[in-house]
């Protein structure tokens, strides 16, 4: 891998639905098995098609997930994010990925709420790292498995503001472009 990477955002189309389907990690298929109870193609047509927002990324070619926001009314939207094996290859820059597109749903909606399966441990370890506030384990979903959700307000612990972010952060999270290089 390169020193710099190329990151670009698209509307998913059906042939990426396909190969996130395809290179699903593991652990985000048992959450889908677990929540819904349906295969990952499946989910994430449901997923599109229900979603106000919805966005694919891809790192140097590589499709790492894709995501969205259900918007539930009154500022309130559900966010999900189905990610791809390639995600593992680029962490801090995945990180920092989300820390800029979690900047820009709170623009749109005051206060982000979803689940995450207690055993998807690089989900929860993401959404901590993230200062997403994990209540306690509780059955979820069409198999009652543990899930952990979070109800995250702006400005209650906003990442957008913190004081840790680098000025190539910084500087994309004005821009409106579609692709951008990031030091990695």
């Amino acid at each position: 891998m390169s020193q710099f990477a190329r990151v670009a955002y698209t509307v998913p189309t059906i042939a990426d639905a396909k190969e996130l389907a395809e290179n699903m990690r593991a652990a985000d298929r048992a959450e889908i098995a677990a929540s819904h109870g349906l295969k990952p193609l499946n989910l994430v047509a449901a997923a599109v098609d229900a979603s106000a927002l919805v966005m694919a990324a891809r790192i140097d070619g590589n499709l790492i997930g894709i995501w969205g926001v259900v918007d539930l009314g009154g500022g309130a939207g559900t966010p999900w994010l189905l990610t791809t094996r390639f995600v593992d290859r680029y962490p801090i820059l995945f990180w920092k990925l989300s820390r800029l597109e979690i900047c820009r749903l709170f623009e749109r909606w005051h206060t982000l709420v979803n689940f995450i399966d207690v055993r998807h441990n690089q989900a929860i370890r993401w959404a901590e790292r993230l200062g997403l506030p994990l209540e306690p384990p509780a059955p979820f979903g069409i198999c009652g498995k543990l899930f952990r959700r979070f109800v995250y307000c702006k400005g209650i612990v906003n990442v957008c503001t913190s004081s840790h972010r680098d000025r190539s952060h910084r500087s994309l999270c004005g821009a409106t472009g579609q692709s951008a290089t990031w030091r990695g």
